[in-house]
């Protein structure tokens, strides 16, 4: 499939990565008249009020009002000026480069939806101190255990941030894994961010970060308010009004999400959507953090952003609406769903968070909506050197040719699992050029599958 269902890893959204979502760089965007309804953004004095709302140690560093999670909020910014940060697109997901404590520079997911997160080899370099427990969940079964603890320091770029709490716990390999390139070493996440105002450039491929005061609002595009969602450990989302197939919902803005759509189970339930959509595909997939998770993905007629409408879209939900999970963010009950990378590259997204407004600027000519093409192989990838077969979608090549869940493959089209991402995979999987996939799996048998239409 070129779509790849699994989650943002500590809101455990579904995401979905998009085989060439490079190839939105280029184009300009569709517009229509109508807008979704607006909801007023909070006062001036509110939003400082919420955002203040953590009391300062001795040191000027910010603390959780509640669970005593320490946010570290000093920042030091080369000659006081914007920081410019190039990224990268890697499947789906905004890659930069920052170091912690003083050690190279590592690859990091910028995740505006995500908590500041390292894996344990990770943290084991670093010179912070602190060992919190807590557990993490979402909308996926289970809950999985993490320590907090800080780092002295985070660079990216010119810019220094000290004293900064970072979740380590395991991270499923799919989540990191990249292939022959260097494994991403966490997340940079919205509790770094909230106190500053961004600027992400998906055309040129540029991060900007401006220090308090210095944001100025662009002039072409369209504003919508931020309506700021927060959860005591420090997770700051930031939501703008949307309309999917005229029902009007909050929708988290996630740059750790690459799909179009997803849409959370209350809203999915209060409304029913996917009813009235069809045909549905329906399959198990990776997940994230809280393990794999069966969903269903459907292309949804229309979604609204303030003046740009967008025919089409994919979007996706839990098999079963009825999933919940005692650990689930209290900031996900107020929201439909997230806004992910596919829908987001569309536009130069400017998200000021003091100021609480969101600014979305054409960046391009936005793609007609095509077909979904694939196999019909689903995989995770649980280790560096193999992906393991977890569904098969029926009536595709795999099921013809009698690829069976719990097989694991060890080649794709000549290359060794060990080279490929999984979004590596999906996109020799939707290769149409090459009409064929040929795999290979751990026991010598080989397999040679057509390349076909799953989705309209």
């Amino acid at each position: 499939m070129r779509r790849l269902l699994r989650y943002s890893p500590f809101l455990a959204f579904l995401i979905l990565p998009l085989a060439h979502l490079d190839a939105l760089m280029a184009g300009n965007l569709g517009s229509g008249s109508t807008s979704p309804a607006l909801q007023e953004p909070p006062s001036p004095a509110e939003l400082q009020r919420l955002l203040n709302s953590s009391k300062s140690d001795d040191n000027g560093n910010a603390e959780s009002g509640g669970g005593g999670v320490v946010l570290g909020t000093s920042l030091s910014i080369g000659n006081s000026k914007p920081v410019v940060l190039p990224f990268q697109i890697d499947d789906g997901h905004i890659i930069i480069e920052a170091s912690l404590d003083g050690h190279s520079p590592r690859p990091f997911i910028f995740d505006t939806g995500g908590r500041n997160t390292v894996t344990p080899d990770v943290a084991n370099e670093l010179d912070g101190d602190g060992a919190q427990e807590t557990l993490i969940g979402g909308i996926g079964p289970g809950s999985v255990p993490m320590r907090i603890m800080n780092a002295r320091s985070l660079s990216i770029g010119t810019a220094v941030f000290n004293d900064q709490p970072f979740y380590v716990g395991e991270i499923p390999n799919v989540l990191v894994d990249r292939g022959s390139r260097p494994r991403a070493a966490g997340l940079i996440g919205s509790n770094l961010l909230k106190r500053y105002s961004i600027r992400i450039d998906y055309r040129h491929k540029s991060l900007t970060l401006f220090p308090p005061g210095q944001f100025q609002p662009p002039s072409d595009g369209f504003s919508l308010p931020l309506i700021m969602q927060f959860s005591p450990d420090g997770l700051a989302l930031a939501a703008v009004p949307a309309e999917v197939d005229g029902t009007v919902g909050q929708f988290a803005i996630d740059t750790g999400s690459p799909n179009d759509i997803h849409l959370f189970s209350s809203f999915e339930r209060e409304h029913r959507l996917f009813d009235g959509y069809g045909p549905v595909l329906d399959f198990m997939s990776p997940g994230g953090i809280c393990g794999r998770l069966e969903i269903l993905e459907a292309r949804g007629k229309r979604i609204a952003i303030g003046s740009a409408v967008f025919p089409a879209p994919m979007l996706s939900r839990p098999a079963n609406v009825r999933i919940e999970n005692s650990h689930r963010s209290a900031a996900e009950e107020n929201l439909a769903g997230i806004l992910g990378n596919h829908i987001l590259a569309r536009f130069v997204v400017s998200i000021d968070y003091p100021a609480g407004r969101a600014y979305f600027e054409p960046s391009g000519k936005s793609p007609a909506p095509s077909p979904i093409e694939g196999t019909g192989v689903i995989v995770d990838k649980p280790r560096h050197d193999a992906f393991e077969v977890i569904d098969i979608l029926p009536n595709t090549a795999a099921a013809r040719a009698g690829i069976q869940r719990g097989d694991i493959i060890v080649e794709t089209a000549g290359h060794p699992a060990r080279d490929l991402s999984i979004g590596d995979f999906y996109k020799l999987g939707a290769d149409l050029s090459r009409k064929t996939l040929d795999i290979e799996t751990s026991d010598s048998r080989r397999f040679v599958l057509a390349i076909g239409q799953e989705l309209p």
